[in-house]
This record gives C-alpha cells, structure tokens and sequence, in this order.
C-alpha cells in the first residue's frame, strides 16, 4: 500500500551520518522497527499462499480429507444431512470418494458447524485446525485476492 511505500522510502533515505554516539540506542530501536514493518508487510503478502503450503502438501490435505470421508460415511445421521442438503446420491459418494473437488465439498460441509469438525477430528485424532487449511490446499481453495 502507499503508506507501506512510504514508510519503507523514509527508512532507506535516513542520513545516518547525522547520528551522534549517543542517538546510538534509538538507531537500533528505529532499524528494529523497520525490520519488524518489513517483516510484518511479507507476512501479510505470502501467508495465504506460501507459508500454507509449507505446513501442509495437497497430498496430505487430501489425506486428512479421506480420513474425514470415512468419518463422515460412519455417521449416518450427518451423512443424510449432507445428501439431503447438496443433493449427492450414494452412488456418487462411492464413485467420487477419491476426487478432490469431491473431497473439497465435504470439508466444505463440515466447516459450516465447529461441532461437526471437533466431533470429526476428535473421533479420528486429527487436529481440527487443520481442516482449513486441508480444505485451502484442495481445488477451489485458493485464496482470492481482492486487491
């Protein structure tokens, strides 16, 4: 943004040569401040996309979906939940079962309710904060940037 510019511009045409023995101090506070500004604008800029990606693989998303599937199958009750609210048969549950748009819906699903992915998690020991980020490594996760 124009006042990331700005700030960074300031920062790169400092005159140190002005900076007397005693201003010491305060030039590291300021090259400490800096540094933190840059860091946070990169971490802002690539944790949707790059650090995301280090923390989980679409292999492993897709993994972490399938175990969830099974989950999903075994509770019937919230699988007629499911078929009745999207509109899927059992026969294309058991054709799909390994797509991953497929498997993107059902995460899809049971991200609508915190208690339907703690049920989940906890009855096949995954970690629920995960399923976001499963659900953001499989087609159609992506963030999109509005800007």
């Amino acid at each position: 943004s124009q006042s990331n510019q700005t700030f960074l511009n300031n920062a790169l045409n400092f005159d140190y040569g002005k900076v007397h023995r005693r201003d010491f101090e305060l030039l590291v506070v300021y090259h400490w401040m800096i540094a933190m500004k840059v860091f946070m604008i990169f971490l802002h800029k690539t944790v949707g996309s790059i650090v995301l990606r280090y923390i989980m693989t679409p292999q492993e998303a897709e993994i972490y979906a399938l175990k969830v599937t099974n989950w999903l199958i075994s509770n019937q009750d919230l699988l007629d939940v499911f078929m009745r609210s999207t509109g899927v048969s059992e026969a294309t549950i058991k054709s799909d079962f390994h797509d991953g748009v497929f498997l993107a819906a059902i995460l899809d699903f049971l991200l609508l309710d915190d208690n339907w992915v703690i049920a989940a998690c906890h009855a096949i020991q995954l970690e629920p904060d995960a399923m976001h980020t499963a659900r953001l490594m499989l087609p159609g996760g992506e963030r999109v940037n509005w800007t």
